[in-house]
């Protein structure tokens, strides 16, 4: 539906980003994801026609948008400051582009009861002012906004970077829900992994106005890329080629440079003086509480390489600062980069 082809965005001399190509399919939940500074504002500006592209195109069903006006492109907009008129009623907001359309008050009444149904905004909340909600119900206000005139595509940048940690992941669950019953393909801006991994169909990871990766959450945690991908998408404990050496002695990895392991392909149990394929011993350091888990800090005594755990615990891992553990390596689940 929507397609980037070989996209250079620049301000004066300075280029931004270079090179972007990327496909979003029609009902997709397509998240960009990435640090401060990465391009994905960038580019979902660009989208919208807020920014021009100085090569490259832009289409959306086949056709080049670069100099459409951002009026004429059928995309609904959600800023990160939501943008909604605090003077005006929840009811006002959501009719106001009808309204300049010209629409008649019979149509607008009905759009706007039918999407405030669909967002769970009442009767009651539709007479407020804004000023009067809270941010997740100006949250839903701002959707229901968007979507007023039947956009084929809404656009969000950070929607929930204003809210609470407790808001913002209840409201996850909101969004995906409402993106399927309006059936609108989105384009999602976050800089939070566990927001883009839980919401997405699909994830761009942008960084420093490159595009690192396109693929499903699955695709992007389990098989990066690249280095950046596999440091900034979850945890990873990096490894030195002695060690990886050591503990996967038949893995070719002679042309490669850097080695990754998530927390959880790694377990701990009890030292009983017996190594066996991919075991190390290491120096139990640490461990974090999480409710649900720990995460255990251990150390190679000889390389002061340092790697963190995933534990469930039990009897058979309960450690002492100082004691010598037992460290499994799932070696299938090490990542190798080249030239890093």
């Amino acid at each position: 539906m929507i397609n980037v082809e070989n996209v250079q965005i620049k301000y004066g001399d300075f280029i931004a980003m270079d090179e972007i190509n990327f496909e979003v399919k029609e009902g997709e939940f397509f998240t960009f994801l990435g640090p401060s500074g990465s391009g994905k504002s960038t580019m979902l500006r660009a989208i919208a026609g807020f920014l021009k592209p100085s090569k490259g195109d832009i289409k959306i069903h086949d056709k080049v948008i670069n100099d459409l006006e951002i009026e004429d492109r059928g995309i609904g907009m959600v800023f990160q400051s939501y943008a909604l008129f605090p003077s005006m009623s929840v009811y006002d907001n959501i009719a106001f582009g009808l309204k300049v359309e010209k629409k008649d008050k019979e149509f607008i009444d009905k759009r706007v009861r039918e999407l405030a149904k669909v967002v769970d905004l009442t009767d009651d909340q539709l007479e407020k002012n804004i000023s009067d909600l809270s941010g997740g119900q100006q949250q839903r206000v701002a959707i229901t906004r968007a979507m007023a005139k039947k956009p084929e595509i809404l656009a969000m940048d950070e929607p929930l970077s204003n809210l609470d940690a407790k808001l913002r992941k209840s409201l996850r669950g909101e969004l995906k829900k409402i993106q399927r019953e309006l059936n609108v393909t989105t384009l999602y801006v976050t800089h939070d992994q566990e927001e883009a991994l839980t919401l997405s169909n699909r994830i761009a990871v942008f960084s420093n106005g490159h595009l690192e990766q396109v693929g499903t959450p699955k695709e992007i945690y389990e098989n990066p890329l690249t280095e950046f991908v596999c440091t900034f998408i979850g945890d990873s404990n990096k490894l030195s080629k002695s060690l990886v050496s050591k503990i996967a002695p038949n893995k070719n990895i002679s042309e490669y440079d850097s080695f990754y392991i998530r927390p959880e392909h790694i377990s701990t149990s009890v030292n009983d003086g017996i190594l066996n394929e991919n075991e190390m011993i290491f120096e139990f350091e640490s461990e974090d509480y999480y409710g649900t888990h720990y995460i255990y800090h251990l150390i190679d005594k000889e390389s002061k390489i340092k790697i963190s755990t995933k534990e469930y615990r039990s009897e058979n891992n309960r450690f002492k600062k100082g004691e010598e553990v037992k460290v499994r390596f799932d070696i299938e689940k090490i990542h190798l980069f080249k030239g890093c």
